[in-house]
C-alpha cells in the first residue's frame, strides 16, 4: 500500500491535459468554443459560472437562464 507521502506527490506529479472545449446548448445547437489548461475541471468550472449568473459569455449566460441545465453538453475537442 503507498503511503500518503507517495500518493501526494504523484497526485503533484501527473500530467494535467490542456486543450480545447465546447460548451453546447443541444436545444438549438449553438456552441461556445473555449481553451483550458485542465480540461479535468472545466465543465464544473464552467457550470459553476452559469449557475451562479456570473459566466463571461452574456449570450450563453441568457440561454442557461432560459434552458435547463440538462440542454447543456460539454465536450472536449
Amino acid at each position: 500500500m503507498a503511503s500518503r507521502r507517495e500518493i501526494t506527490r504523484a497526485y503533484k506529479e501527473r500530467i494535467i491535459p490542456a486543450g480545447i472545449f465546447q460548451v453546447k446548448n443541444k436545444a438549438n445547437g449553438k456552441v461556445l468554443l473555449g481553451s483550458s489548461l485542465n480540461l479535468e475541471g472545466v465543465w464544473n468550472s464552467q457550470r459553476f459560472k452559469l449557475s451562479t449568473g456570473m459566466h463571461f459569455n452574456k449570450a450563453l449566460q441568457k440561454e442557461w437562464d432560459e434552458y435547463v441545465p440538462e440542454s447543456f453538453l460539454c465536450e472536449i475537442l
